[in-house]
């Protein structure tokens, strides 16, 4: 064996010692995490404290980190437009977190013109419908989907908003 095989030979035995075990690669993992969550709540106190201005820090990596409704309370607070049905889904999120459930009944609903395949957009119209008190668009909106979406788990739920509409 030459000098250089030998030395490569020691090099693959020191790089196998060095591998992590599996246990090992959860803790890195768990690590990266924490990490990432403390990165992720500065980003957020940068925001607070200097709103866009954060951005300049930061750049739009952390932004996508962020839970979807408060990146869609980021996009409002930046004045970014709607651009398609998720983005109209999650404005519907955003809005019916804040109870604001007309607001959530128009965005789900324009998501649904959107994306007709966007099933948990037409449940949530339907739902903000409810809870905002509107009960005759909402039984249709309730109608609607089990027409348009018959196969779906929520079938039984939506039947039993049919005979039993949800309290505004």
């Amino acid at each position: 064996m030459s000098k250089q095989d030998a030395q490569q030979a020691e090099a693959a035995k020191s790089e196998e010692r060095e591998k992590p075990t599996p246990d090992e690669k959860v803790e890195d993992a768990d690590i990266f995490f924490a990490y990432h969550e403390r990165q992720l709540e500065c980003f957020r106190q940068s925001l607070e404290a200097e709103g866009e201005g954060a951005y300049d820090r930061w750049g739009l990596a952390m932004f996508h980190s962020l839970p979807d409704e408060d990146i869609e309370a980021q996009r409002v607070a930046l004045k970014w437009g709607n651009r398609d049905a998720l983005d109209h889904f999650n404005a519907g999120c955003l809005s019916a977190s804040r109870e604001e459930y007309g607001k959530a009944a128009t965005a789900f609903a324009k998501a649904v013109e959107l994306d007709p395949a966007l099933s948990d957009a037409a449940y949530n119209h339907a739902l903000a419908l409810e809870k905002a008190g509107r009960t005759d668009p909402a039984r249709k909106a309730w109608q609607t989907f089990l027409k348009e979406y018959p196969d779906s788990d929520e079938v039984r739920e939506v039947n039993q908003h049919l005979t039993e509409p949800a309290e505004a």
